[in-house]
């Protein structure tokens, strides 16, 4: 890369306590006017900055230097004055091959705290939009970060790492839709809209379910929670009314005691006429009185048997990860073989073959319509014509080869330009 280097300065969550993630976390109001920040104050061509839940990673390309880490500590205590020096322990630092193959990991959720989660594919590509629209990105990380996006998405088609429930709440779903196939047409009565309550609601409305009533001791978050999602909100008092019509009951509520009990079931029956009733019960205490499971065409599954469904998948996934390391040995390695393109005697190299792979394909059109002599004169001039009209873009390349951004943004175009691949080095 012509005297510079990639790092990466950052925490995640097994490097660092939740407590010091909070603190280091940034929001996206502060990136816009922190990214900026890093390529006016510091050696830095390009940054960006990553930072989510679990993980802040700043991402930076500057020259090959011992001072870059000094430099990155210098620019977080400035702006996170509570972070102290032993803090500073909790954080890793990368260069090189080391942060291409860490980003594709994390974008692959390889490196996440759930094996194969899908958000930071997302939250990846946001922070490259940000720091791009900050004037971050130039050409490295534009392809670096395109190329990371790409990985994952090979990773997500061609191996299972992402397949199948692996949190309770979305294996009450997943098991509700193996029940009825098609939840767009069932009623559905969801107890709790506290956190777990939340991620319930939003896998249902993801699995298309239409009729969702939604019931919490404080109305209000009810309310909330139903207004987001297009569901109806119901009072925790009078939700034991909705019971003859609804076709699943999921259970995310704290209470101490059941809040359906036996008795509650006996009362309904008659009113059913032989409908089946699924609940299905994710809280701790247990919402349902478990006895209700004895009565014909009720069913209740608790949050044991969803917790073998859990770590039945993140087995499977774990099984996985083998085929997925692969995928990014194979995609770190193309971005590798790009960064080599971008030297100059590999481009000339490329666009000399590619021009004359072109006049050879012309000649051979003609070759048996013209005598030998006809055929060599041909040859000598469109040969010259070749050299002549290459002359000044590569002389032009020439100039363009001091390592500077600018340069290595023009010498790409002229490699896009006329497709010229990795494999023309092969």
């Amino acid at each position: 890369m012509n005297g510079t280097e990639i790092y990466l300065f950052g925490i995640n969550h097994k490097s660092a306590s939740v407590e010091l993630r909070e603190k280091v976390a940034f929001n996206q109001s502060e990136l816009e006017s922190l990214l900026p920040l890093l390529t006016a104050q510091y050696p830095f061509s390009e940054a960006c900055i990553l930072s989510t839940c679990n993980r802040s990673e700043i991402y930076v390309i500057g020259k090959q230097s011992e001072d870059v880490r000094t430099h990155l500590e210098k620019f977080l205590l400035q702006h996170r004055p509570e972070i102290t020096e032993e803090d500073l322990n909790s954080f890793y630092f990368y260069q090189g091959e080391e942060v291409i193959r860490h980003l594709y990991q994390v974008t692959a959720g390889l490196d996440s705290m759930v094996l194969g989660e899908p958000q930071i594919q997302g939250q990846v590509k946001d922070a490259a939009q940000l720091a791009s629209q900050a004037g971050g990105m130039g050409v490295f990380f534009h392809r670096l970060f395109d190329m990371a996006l790409q990985a994952a998405k090979r990773v997500r088609t061609e191996t299972g790492i992402a397949e199948g429930a692996v949190s309770v709440a979305y294996a009450a779903v997943e098991l509700a839709q193996k029940i009825f196939k098609d939840l767009s047409r069932q009623k559905v009565l969801l107890i709790g809209s506290g956190e777990t309550g939340q991620l319930v609601a939003r896998h249902l409305k993801g699995k298309g379910v239409e009729t969702l009533f939604i019931t919490n001791r404080t109305f209000e978050r009810a309310v909330s929670l139903a207004s987001e999602l297009g569901g109806t909100a119901y009072p925790f008092p009078l939700m034991k009314e909705l019971l003859p019509e609804i076709d699943l009951v999921i259970g995310a509520a704290y209470a101490p005691e059941y809040i359906i009990t036996r008795e509650d079931i006996e009362k309904v029956l008659p009113c059913r006429v032989s409908k089946a009733l699924f609940l299905i019960d994710i809280a701790v205490p247990r919402n349902f009185d478990p006895e209700i499971n004895r009565f014909d065409y009720i069913f209740l599954n608790d949050i044991d048997s969803l917790e073998k469904i859990v770590e039945k998948n993140l087995a499977k996934r774990q099984q996985e990860l083998h085929k997925a390391e692969k995928i990014i040995d194979q995609e770190v390695k193309k971005y590798l073989q790009w960064i080599n393109t971008l030297d100059l005697t590999p481009t000339i190299v490329s666009l000399r073959k590619r021009f004359e792979k072109l006049r050879e394909e012309e000649i051979k059109k003609y070759q048996h319509r013209v005598s030998p002599e006809e055929l060599e004169v041909i040859e000598r001039v469109t040969r010259g014509l070749m050299n002549k009209i290459l002359h000044y873009p590569l002389s032009q390349l020439r100039r363009y080869s001091n390592g500077h951004t600018d340069g290595l943004t023009r010498i790409e175009v002229v490699r896009e330009l006329f497709n010229l691949e990795v494999e023309d080095e092969a």
